[in-house]
């Protein structure tokens, strides 16, 4: 009957009672508790602000807005075996026992004294898979209360199935628990400070059997506190010291998505056996301020584990002299809370909380403290300016990284006059310099080509007859792009040294346009490039810069900073296809669907991590980005210059084809001349004639349009 383990064995033990009454509780207490019991709990709420048990409704919706989903948080980790901290019987010094009774004994004994021996549970039929699904969170809490009630009913004198005999903290109590996982004890000692700050110190016991805690106990705590007017702001962890069986283990503060959870430095494995686990920490920002009263809501048992918890209270130590205005508390989940948790008045600064019945899968030990405004200081201005940076500087980072790219911009179209005196050197080949001229690349761009190849040597342009005819001259492509090299491969497939410009030779021709086209398109995008760098450079320097600030406002900087830089990698390359041209209509819909997809998801995931405003604006700084870097690239942007330095080219040839339509400085400007329509302006003559080829290739540009080839 294992699934019924915890059912049978904390039903049993209520039959008990009595015997074990003799070893772990005093008489009196318990009967002073019981007396108790019998008593409505004790509720002073002065002020006609803070809820009440009259209004449950408002109670339940006001703690309900508090809480997120409330998540199994159970790490799964390997390496190192604490074995030698297997402890079944948890011991204390002298001294130990006696400071902690001087110090607690008067609070503590009303609220841990009560014998909880009748808790129950039915174990888990599966493991949960997710730790936000809530649903099936209930349903398992539903499911334990109901074989809990059952099992009441029929109890039994002794008990059939395994104890173990542990000592309870802070005294040594002894008592009997199941050896199934589970937790027999927690409490909590809040200790709010005048500053707002809250000292907080948990003792958690735990039996673990190598299931959920075969890793540890990670520790969950709310990422964000919500005031009464839905206004939400991020709470900060200070992490003090957590120790195991009272050997300190290092910890870290890890922020994943509505929880800041301590997680162990080093990996571990927990070996089964009794644990006893203290976390002490310092949170801030949990305190929200009113116009004549401030407000404290914490959840002690935080919700967080899907473990039976046994026993569970806390003592909260107040920062003033005088009582509290008012405090109320309540056990279960958001969807099911209870009015069943003690609460006592130990002097006029210190309370006590317990709950009277077990608290299952998903429930929690929620409460609500409202306290005078003059028991408080006021912040400075540092700790505001701090609070403003924590709550809005992703948003700050992210405006700071968008108006710099847009000022980058403005910079660049200020100083773009200014370029004439700084030219980039660049290869113009005859192509390009078709292309910067007319913006476009056609017939003349191929003939303009095929005449560099023969100033260079590698072909010649000859007629054979009525057939125009291309010779290969060379294997020598020293000097010249990949592409060009594929242009005059293909015309020239399988080693061949000869093409006649025939029918038969249409798609040599056109696969040599197609590697000459993307050629020429590519160097004027290198040109663009270089041109476009400082402002590359510089934009997404802030960017990142940016992306490092918000990442260094968390608990967890290299993982936020990973998470960013990663997603504004993504942003950049589903922009990009966004805005990319394809031939094929269908495929573009279906490339943009998918980049609008992965940008949804992008900001998503940001958005688990910083203000969602930031995320966009992070977004709309990238957009900038390739629209400015776009507008730079065009033909009246950085390129202006390069532009009308092409289209004055011709005026230069033509004021000097004197000099230029003679002899070898021919062959030099013979591919430049045609690419700029200048062929008119140098007829051939006696000195050139061996050279001349503007005629030959007029009529291969010919036979191109009518056989309709480019």
């Amino acid at each position: 009957m294992r699934k019924h383990f915890l059912t049978i064995c904390f039903t049993l033990l209520l039959s008990f009672s009595e015997s074990l009454q003799a070893q772990p509780i005093k008489l009196n207490n318990f009967e002073e508790l019981k007396q108790r019991e019998a008593l409505p709990p004790p509720m002073e709420i002065n002020d006609p602000r803070i809820p009440d048990g009259s209004d449950r409704k408002a109670v339940e919706d006001f703690i309900k807005m508090r809480l997120q989903d409330k998540n199994v948080i159970i790490d799964s980790v390997k390496q190192e075996d604490l074995n030698g901290m297997s402890a079944m019987n948890v011991q204390h010094s002298a001294e130990y026992i006696k400071d902690m009774k001087e110090q607690n004994k008067s609070a503590f004994e009303k609220i841990y004294d009560k014998a909880i021996d009748r808790v129950s549970a039915q174990d888990e039929i599966e493991r949960m898979e997710t730790i936000r699904d809530r649903a099936r969170l209930q349903a398992q809490s539903r499911a334990q209360q109901q074989q809990w009630q059952q099992q009441q009913i029929r109890q039994q004198r002794r008990p059939n199935f395994p104890v173990i005999n542990i000592e309870l903290p802070p005294y040594g109590e002894k008592t009997l628990v199941p050896a199934q996982e589970h937790i027999p004890f927690l409490f909590s000692e809040i200790n709010i400070l005048a500053t707002g700050q809250v000292m907080i110190n948990e003792t958690v016991v735990v039996v673990a059997n190598g299931q959920k805690l075969a890793h540890g106990l990670t520790r969950a705590l709310p990422r964000y506190s919500t005031s009464r007017d839905g206004k939400k702001h991020e709470i900060d962890i200070n992490l003090n010291a957590v120790s195991i069986n009272d050997t300190l283990i290092p910890h870290k503060v890890v922020t994943k998505g509505g929880y800041h959870q301590i997680l162990p430095q080093q990996e571990y494995n927990l070996a089964p056996g009794v644990y006893t686990y203290r976390f002490s920490y310092v949170v801030n920002r949990n305190l929200w301020e009113y116009d004549d009263f401030n407000e404290f809501y914490w959840d002690i048992t935080g919700s967080s584990w899907n473990l039976v918890i046994a026993r569970s209270g806390g003592l909260i130590t107040l920062p003033g002299a005088t009582k509290p205005l008012g405090q109320i508390a309540f056990s279960g989940s958001p969807e099911q809370l209870r009015n069943d948790v003690i609460i006592t008045q130990n002097g006029l600064n210190s309370l006590g909380f317990i709950s009277t019945v077990p608290l299952f899968a998903g429930d929690g030990l929620h409460l609500i403290i409202s306290l005078p405004k003059s028991d408080f200081s006021t912040p400075d201005w540092d700790q505001k300016l701090t609070w403003f940076l924590s709550d809005y500087g992703d948003i700050l980072f992210s405006l700071f990284a968008a108006i710099a790219i847009i000022g980058a911009y403005a910079l660049s179209w200020h100083r773009r006059d200014k370029s004439k005196k700084q030219k980039l050197s660049f290869k113009r080949t005859a192509s390009l310099l078709r292309f910067l001229a007319f913006g476009k690349i056609d017939r003349k761009n191929f003939g303009a080509f095929l005449l560099e190849l023969f100033r260079l040597k590698r072909l010649d342009i000859i007629t054979q007859g009525e057939t125009l005819a291309l010779i290969k001259k060379s294997d020598n492509f020293k000097g010249m792009s990949r592409l060009e090299q594929k242009a005059i491969k293909a015309l020239f497939p399988n080693n061949s040294v000869e093409l006649q410009i025939k029918k038969e030779n249409t798609l040599k021709l056109k696969r040599s346009f197609s590697f000459l086209q993307t050629d020429t398109i590519k160097r004027l995008k290198n040109l663009s490039l270089r041109l476009n760098i400082g402002y590359l450079v510089v934009s997404i320097l802030m960017l990142i810069i940016a992306e490092l600030g918000i990442a260094a406002l968390g608990n967890n900087v290299f993982e936020e900073s990973y998470i960013l830089l990663s997603s504004s990698l993504s942003f950049g390359v589903a922009v990009w296809f966004f805005r990319k041209k394809f031939k094929r209509r269908w495929l573009e819909i279906l490339i943009k669907i998918s980049s609008i997809i992965s940008i949804g998801l992008n900001l998503l995931i940001l958005s688990l991590i910083i203000h969602t405003l930031s995320a966009l604006i992070l977004l709309a700084a990238i957009i900038s980005i390739f629209t400015n870097t776009k507008r730079f690239s065009q033909r009246n942007g950085l390129l202006k210059d390069y532009v009308e330095e092409a289209q004055r080219y011709k005026d230069y040839v033509t004021e000097r084809k004197d000099s230029l339509g003679f002899g070898n400085n021919f062959l030099s400007f013979q591919a430049n001349i045609h690419a700029i329509d200048a062929d008119k302006d140098f007829p051939s003559n006696e000195t050139i004639k061996d050279i001349y080829r503007l005629e030959i290739i007029q009529q291969l540009e010919k036979f191109l349009e009518e056989e309709k080839i480019i």
